[in-house]
Parts: structure tokens; C-alpha cells; sequence
């Protein structure tokens, strides 16, 4: 059984870049483990830390506030 380190991240965007995000998240092998939608949506997602830099570079080029939660 193969098990993937992964890092949780707490990310903030506008309702108009969720989707995208969660596109993004899922095509690189990430999950969302909790959505607040409210003003502005507040996703906890686990990314594999292989795929991460690809995150960390989309939320870096969009704007998107995100921070690490939890190191597993």
C-alpha cells in the first residue's frame, strides 16, 4: 500500500476562483476536507507534497491567500 504525504493548507478566494481552484486541486490529486462559503469561501484542502509547488504557484499568481495548517 502506497501512502502519499501530504500538507493541509487553509486557502481564501472569491466564489468566482472555487471552482477553478477546486478543479486544479483535484486534477493534481489534492481534496477538500472542508468549505465555509460565506463572503468569501474558506477551503481546507490536503495536497500530495509532490504536487504542492503547483498550488502554492496558482494561489501566488491569483492572489489567493493560503497557509499551512497541518504537516502530516
Amino acid at each position: 500500500m502506497e501512502h502519499l504525504l501530504v500538507e493541509r493548507y487553509l486557502v481564501r478566494c472569491a466564489h468566482a476562483q472555487v471552482g477553478t481552484l477546486r478543479s486544479m486541486l483535484l486534477g493534481s490529486g489534492g481534496v477538500v476536507i472542508d468549505a465555509i462559503y460565506e463572503e468569501h469561501c474558506t477551503l481546507t484542502v490536503e495536497v500530495p507534497k509532490a504536487t504542492l509547488p503547483n498550488l502554492l504557484a496558482h494561489c501566488e499568481r491569483y492572489g489567493i491567500p493560503i497557509e499551512n495548517q497541518v504537516t502530516k
